[in-house]
């Protein structure tokens, strides 16, 4: 959705500044990070969510950027457990701001239903799929109310997504690489920007 600054120092502060304990004055500190990186806007974008100097552009990527944060560390802790919650299913877990037809992006990503339920293993590549950041981690979009959560072992063999006894490899590990790769992608998809 926003062009992260092309200068390694400014991304640097955005990342140490996403990573305080602390919001106390962020927002003010963003606008000065971006600032003497010389952000500036598309003209097509504004004064709107798409602008990190607007208020609402600005609290939607310190949310987004703090939610990343904390789904890399739940799917860090999560995929090492698998025994008791081998699968996640995709629901809601609040009033979605940006819509978006979930069960219809799960199954042309080639996800299936079980009860009528998106429910994957958590190796499944379907998460990647339907990540608007190539991520297999929450958020899976721009503030849309979706997130996942765990599906214990008996109900995951009761609905037939995994066999009895069948045991769930762990994803595939994560590079901070492939991450800034993909985060930069998407914010390029959304505004055009380079």
């Amino acid at each position: 959705m926003w062009p992260l600054p092309d200068k390694p120092e400014a991304l640097a502060a955005v990342i140490d500044l996403v990573q305080r304990p602390s919001r106390s004055g962020i927002r003010l500190e963003l606008y000065q990070i971006l600032e003497a990186a010389n952000y500036a806007p598309a003209p097509d974008v504004a004064d709107t969510v798409g602008d990190l100097f607007s208020e609402e552009g600005a609290n939607l990527f310190l949310q987004t950027a703090s939610d990343m944060g904390f789904g890399y560390m739940h799917y860090m802790q999560d995929t090492g457990c698998l025994i008791g919650s081998p699968c996640w299913e995709l629901k809601r877990a609040q009033e979605e701001q940006e819509p978006c037809d979930w069960r219809a992006r799960w199954v042309a990503a080639g996800g299936r239903l079980f009860n009528q339920r998106m429910i994957a293993r958590k190796n499944d590549p379907i998460w990647v799929a339907i990540s608007e950041f190539g991520l297999p981690y929450d958020p899976l979009a721009f503030n849309t109310g979706y997130r996942r959560f765990d599906v214990s072992y008996t109900e995951c063999v009761k609905l037939r997504v995994i066999k009895r006894d069948e045991e769930v490899s762990p994803p595939p590990p994560l590079d901070l690489r492939t991450i800034e790769r993909n985060l930069r992608a998407a914010y390029q998809r959304f505004t055009g920007l380079k």
